[in-house]
């Protein structure tokens, strides 16, 4: 049985690179990743530019969420949280990154929907002035006129899914990662959220079992074994 002790977290070599020379956002070379003695993966090789989509695929268990974290991780400056690795994440220091997340945050279930999308704009160090706040509720189909003081926990499943869009959206970013978005979201949501992907610019890393969704959504695919 091959021993894995040389698979160290100190072995992985995180960069914040600031060349343009390649036009890459994320670049990963040799990269295994695994816990408790035993790889997910292994020598793993990647690049993602600027606009690719790119989808994880593989059995549950190959280490899908666990690349995807490693990813997160890098790009806010932190070593990826798992016992074993080896291999090299670098990622552009001027990233920006967003997560889509299916669970609102619970603060925002007392708040009506007009001081959740103010909320969101401070956070994200945007004016949060009456008009920017209604042109940003309309925008993601809320009328500014009766829905402004609906409270978030009165919202439908698809109202709360554009929140989430709009947490994902507002800063603009560079890089969406996207892990199983349509788990537990009706039609009509799983819609929406193509239909704000499709317009989207920047770059993704998904994983998906949904296969209507990874057609709409396309690029290319890695697959993990």
């Amino acid at each position: 049985i091959e021993k894995y002790d040389r698979y160290k977290s100190k072995n992985i070599k995180l960069n914040m690179h600031s060349s343009d020379t390649y036009g890459q956002l994320i670049s990963i070379e040799k990269l295994s990743l695994g816990y408790d003695g035993v790889p997910l993966f292994e020598n793993l090789n990647f690049s993602l530019r600027p606009g690719e989509k790119l989808q994880i695929v593989g059995r549950n268990g190959s280490g899908k969420t666990t690349l995807v974290k490693a990813i997160e991780q890098t790009i806010s400056g932190q070593m990826p949280n798992t016992l074993i690795g080896k291999g090299t994440i670098t990622a552009h220091h001027q990233i920006k990154l967003s997560v889509y997340h299916q669970e609102i945050p619970d603060l925002f279930l007392s708040m009506s929907l007009y001081e959740v999308i103010s909320n969101i704009l401070i956070n994200s160090k945007i004016p949060a002035n009456d008009k920017t706040i209604k042109n940003t509720m309309a925008g993601y189909l809320f009328d500014p006129d009766t829905d402004s003081n609906i409270l978030v926990s009165q919202l439908s499943g698809g109202q709360k899914a554009r929140i989430q869009l709009i947490r994902m959206l507002i800063r603009k970013p560079d890089l969406l990662i996207l892990d199983e978005p349509t788990n537990h979201l009706d039609l009509p949501s799983i819609e929406e959220l193509e239909n704000s992907l499709s317009k989207f610019n920047g770059s993704v890393i998904y994983i998906s079992h949904d296969s209507y969704f990874s057609r709409s959504l396309g690029g290319s695919r890695i697959l993990l074994s």
